[in-house]
């Protein structure tokens, strides 16, 4: 391992260039990777952070996006605590590389596409054979195939990367800046490269994020979130800023169910805050909305976000806007007011009836219970977005008229024909000529004001409801030849009006309520009187039932009843005979019901005392299941984080396996079981073993074919080579002969000229012995000299040689000493926490003995209490039973002692 060998983390880190340069930059990664994973590691020095920037230029190299994960794991256990600048600036340099190779990876797919372009010869036939052939087999261009081999790869190294760092800073409240711009970033990558799936995974994990934040806050239990020291208003306000990015991606990208799941999130973020957003903030927030709310159909609240964005808008601003700026915001809140689906008459605000927004397909009835339902939503929606609970298209008109919302709004620059629609639809009560003033109004808004053509549909259709509603109130049957006729101009189709019609009869019974009948060719109006309430007519009934019985009455005062008046007698005479018996039946029932009372009371008494004992068990016991079902939990969530690690593990190992075998393969290997993924990695082994055995068997048969054609040539070649050989023999002898002859000429000529060039020499033969020792003399003094001097060379060289030994000796010595003294301050700082560890677990132990000897005693207190209670309670319970008893004791002596008196009156009488 690299820590047996380099000391110093700078001799780890000149290795691993020398092993990048000449080539080898696994070994280079993983001679870092040991240096950052060391225990003599674990203290911060400077020399970390250059080490981890040549980590990541090697790992985004290799694209090992795992490797620079890790790395990232313990770079951020080394340097959070002691220097969390230098984790920030190693996971700017990481994001930064990975940005600098997508954009290079997709400037070099779009030159391959041009390059591409560029080499087709004939633009008359661009395609060649085999992009045809290619065609029919698959759906792909070549732009499209160029970018999953050379951009693809790269996105997902960076969208990796960008997961690694959110994860890694998730709880870190020192780098929580860091954290939201790589959230802002990731958001920015997601709709630059229209990654759909990834903006859903992305808002799932900031999701997970803030709940996991949210429950340590709620539990009041901000430890086990290692680096997190809790809410801050400026990370709220960060949070807020970062779901605002969110929904701005989620609407780029089109995303309107993500887009209303993080309205939902920023209302949670709002709710931890202590002070409200920014104006400005907030304003951009409601803009936002107002595209969402519009593509979702629901005009009701579109409106509403329109009304909050200008009001905030002029709250934030500091200077006045233009006066273009401010007509446009004032027309597009009143027309998307105007817009809200209405099926009330057209008399004014008074008379507006809100009704339940209308869809642009085909409208179906919907029942009590599917209207509460939507009700629940629509209020549970407003309440998210901050406005009134039951928000209505006549309140906010109502806001839209008012006095004080004229600074705001912006009333007064309002364009001509947007106030004339609106007195129009408002407040202009005229069935026959309203599609004739409208049409021209829509026309123009469409013509004079494109920004707000879009609303001329929606306007168009509630002015439809609106000739419906006024003409219900005039006529009760309009034919449909001169309905559309009355229609007019407007750009509304037939079947859309009859499916408004339908709605409006289905949603409701009120004045805009019309039904259908084909088979006269009119439209009927619901009579005024049917609509009226079942009480005014459960009223007028018992009116009549009234007078009928007084004039009854009337009828039959005077005529004296012979009959009736015996029967009345009798009554009265057989009700003077039961008074006594009557008077001591209610006498003894009163007493049974007095003794029957005291009982229950009794009873009730025991069953209340009982019922607060078993009350406070079962509230003991739920606290105690409460407490084992979050550490259930805990431990669950744990092997569920652990299960999920493992998971992944195997499923990068399955992929690179593949990748190793030769099968690229996508993400559906995630969604396969762990049999069924071992089984396709068999199935593909087997098909590269087949692959390679082809392949082999092929270079054989080619070999031997091979062998079979060059044997064959050689023997149609052999009598061809004999003849050619046989030629050229006779060419070579006489060209030898020739070149012989040639030969002895020419040494002869040379021979004669030696023997000139020897008695020119003969003359100076004497001074040639004495030259050559003069000359052997000098280069022996040099000899002499060089060799002196190399000697001396080499003791020089031998003394610094031994002294150099000796100080790298002495060094290793010292980096020994240093080692050892490292380790033994480990060993004593691993023993400190042991002991500590251990002094910890004896005074938590110590706490929950005695946390239990409370409880027990506790519990022994409520026991003797409850039963004091219940024997006060007993005690009570027979002293008002004997005061009744006596009570009624007393009763019934009374009682004798007046009946006794009483017969002695009637004796004394008779």
């Amino acid at each position: 391992m690299a820590n047996q060998y380099f000391f110093k983390p700078e001799n780890a880190l000149k290795r691993a260039n020398e092993l990048a340069g000449i080539g080898d930059r696994k070994k280079a990664l993983q001679v870092l990777h040991d240096v950052l994973t060391a225990k003599k590691s674990r203290t911060w020095v400077k020399v970390l952070e250059a080490i981890m920037f040549r980590y990541i230029d090697i790992s985004v190299e290799l694209q090992l996006h795992r490797h620079a994960k890790d790395g990232l794991h313990q770079y951020r256990n080394i340097s959070q605590q002691q220097a969390p600048q230098s984790l920030e600036a190693v996971i700017q340099h990481l994001l930064a590389t990975g940005e600098k190779r997508v954009a290079k990876a997709a400037a070099e797919a779009k030159k391959k596409n041009l390059s591409a372009g560029a080499g087709v010869k004939d633009l008359e036939n661009e395609q060649s054979p085999e992009s045809i052939m290619l065609s029919t087999m698959t759906d792909e261009g070549d732009g499209d195939r160029s970018e999953r081999e050379v951009l693809v790869p790269w996105l997902k190294f960076l969208w990796e990367t960008y997961r690694s760092v959110l994860d890694i800073l998730k709880t870190n409240s020192k780098l929580e800046k860091v954290y939201h711009a790589t959230a802002a970033r990731a958001f920015d990558f997601c709709r630059k490269f229209d990654r759909k799936t990834e903006v859903r995974r992305l808002c799932e994990t900031l999701r997970q994020h803030l709940s996991n934040l949210q429950r340590a806050a709620a539990q009041n239990n901000t430890n086990r979130l290692r680096g997190w020291e809790g809410w801050t208003q400026e990370g709220v306000e960060l949070h807020l800023a970062t779901r605002f990015a969110q929904l701005e991606a989620a609407s780029a990208l089109e995303l309107w169910t993500e887009g209303f799941r993080t309205v939902e999130d920023i209302h949670q973020v709002m709710r931890i805050s202590k002070k409200p957003p920014k104006p400005k903030l907030m304003a951009k927030y409601y803009e936002r909305l107002t595209k969402i709310f519009w593509v979702s159909g629901n005009h009701l609240f579109h409106a509403y976000a329109w009304w909050r964005h200008v009001q905030l808008a002029k709250e934030a601003e500091k200077r006045p806007p233009a006066p273009e700026d401010t007509a446009h915001r004032a027309a597009c809140v009143l027309l998307a007011a105007l817009a809200i689906p209405d099926a009330g008459v057209g008399g004014g605000p008074a008379g507006c009836l809100d009704a339940a927004p209308i869809s642009r397909t085909a409208p179906q009835r919907k029942t009590a219970e599917e209207s509460e339902v939507d009700a629940e939503k629509n209020a549970r929606m407003a309440t998210l977005l901050g406005f009134r609970a039951h928000p209505t298209r006549a309140a906010l008109l109502d806001e839209i008229a008012g006095e004080a919302s004229v600074d705001v709004f912006g009333g007064d620059k309002l364009p001509e024909h947007v106030r004339a629609l609106h007195a129009a639809l408002e407040e202009t009560f005229a069935p026959r000529r309203l599609a004739a003033v409208v049409a021209p109004l829509l026309k123009r808004l469409r013509d004079e004001t494109p920004k707000l053509a879009h609303y001329a549909a929606p306007l168009a259709r509630v002015a439809v409801t609106r000739i419906v509603a006024q003409l219900g109130r005039v006529y009760s049957v309009v034919e449909l030849d001169e309905f559309k006729g009355l229609l007019g101009d407007l750009d509304v189709p037939y079947d859309d009006v009859e499916k408004l019609l339908v709605g409006a009869a289905g949603a409701s019974t009120g004045p805009a309520a019309a039904r259908v009948d084909h088979r006269l060719g009119c439209l009927r109006f619901p009579d005024q009187d049917a609509r009226a309430p079942a009480s005014a007519a459960v009223g007028d009934l018992r009116r009549w039932v009234a007078e009928a019985a007084e004039a009854v009455r009337a009828l039959t005062k005077d005529k004296p009843n012979p009959e009736r008046a015996a029967k009345r007698a009798r009554l009265f005479e057989l009700a003077r005979q039961s008074t006594s018996g009557d008077h001591e039946e209610a006498l003894r029932r009163k007493g049974v019901i007095e003794r029957r009372k005291e009982e229950q009371e009794r009873i009730l008494a025991e069953k209340k005392a009982a019922e607060d004992a078993e009350k406070r068990r079962e509230e003991e016991a739920r606290r105690q299941q409460e407490e084992e079902r979050l550490e259930r939990e805990a431990r669950q969530r744990e092997r569920e984080k652990l299960a999920k690690m493992k998971a992944e593990l195997q499923l990068q190992e399955a992929k690179e396996t593949m990748k190793a075998l030769g099968k690229d393969v996508g993400d559906e290997v995630a969604a396969m079981a762990e049999g069924e993924r071992q089984k396709l990695i068999q199935e593909t082994r087997d098909d590269a073993r087949k692959k390679e055995d082809a392949a082999l068997k092929k270079l054989q048969e080619q070999a031997k074919r091979i062998d079979y054609i060059t044997r064959a040539l050689r023997l149609e070649e052999l009598p061809v080579l004999e003849k050619r050989h046989a030629a050229r023999r006779e060419e070579d002898a006489v060209a030898h002969e020739k070149a012989y002859q040639d030969s002895v000429a020419q040494g002869k000529v040379d021979h004669a000229a030696a023997l000139t060039e020897k008695r020119r020499f003969a003359a100076v033969q004497p001074l040639r012995e004495t030259w050559a020792a003069e000359v052997l003399a000098a280069r022996k003094a040099a000899h002499a000299d060089a060799k002196a001097e190399a000697e001396a060379k080499h003791e020089r060289d031998s003394v610094a040689r031994k002294v150099a030994r000796a100080r790298r000796r002495y060094e290793e010595h010292e980096e020994e000493k240093e080692r050892l003294r490292a380790e033994d301050e480990e060993r004593a700082y691993e023993a400190a926490a042991d002991a500590l560890r251990a002094e910890e677990e004896r005074q938590a132990e110590a706490e929950e003995r005695e946390r239990t000897e409370r409880l027990t005693a506790e519990r022994e207190a409520e026991r003797e209490e409850r039963e004091a209670e219940m024997a006060k309670h007993r005690a009570e319970a027979e002293k008002i039973r004997a005061e009744r008893d006596a009570e009624r004791r007393a009763a019934d002596e009374a009682e004798r002692q007046r009946r006794a008196e009483q017969e002695a009156g009637e004796s004394n009488w008779h």
